[in-house]
């Protein structure tokens, strides 16, 4: 993560639950690999705040697609992936996370990413508001 980034968001951060998804339930011939799924949340978030949600990947790899989208195009909001285990986005923002992969520019949006989910593996997808004001944000979780 920029170093720059870091104090802002590691002091009392309010995490946020965005969605729980149980992607890809898994049942063999119940999921044909063509089959795209999606999942929409929004949530508001202050200046260094940042909140997450979780995909369940079922019985076989997907491709996990994720956006951001915000409305003041001021504001920086990033997204990254991380293993289940990050519990909270003031421990990724201090660097205590494994990133699987991030979109942390200044100026695109949507922010976006994409990896490959494991079968029978847990994820968060992390959205963090670096500000400078409030804003809501939309993420979006595709996987096929």
């Amino acid at each position: 993560m920029r170093e720059r980034r870091m104090g802002a968001v590691a002091v009392g951060l309010a995490l946020a639950l965005v969605a729980t998804l149980s992607g890809c339930s898994g049942e063999t011939g119940t999921n044909p690999s063509d089959e795209t799924q999606t999942n929409v949340s929004s949530l508001n978030l202050g200046p260094a705040e940042g909140g997450n949600g979780m995909l369940t990947v079922g019985s076989r790899n997907v491709t996990v697609e994720a956006s951001v989208t915000w409305n003041n195009a001021v504001n920086d909001i990033d997204l990254y992936a991380t293993p289940s285990s990050c519990p909270d986005p003031a421990t990724l923002a201090a660097g205590g996370c494994t990133i699987i992969t991030r979109a942390e520019s200044t100026s695109a949006r949507p922010e976006r990413i994409t990896f490959t989910g494991t079968a029978n593996t847990t994820y968060k997808l992390f959205v963090i508001n670096w500000g400078p004001g409030s804003d809501t944000v939309t993420l979006t979780f595709t996987w096929r």
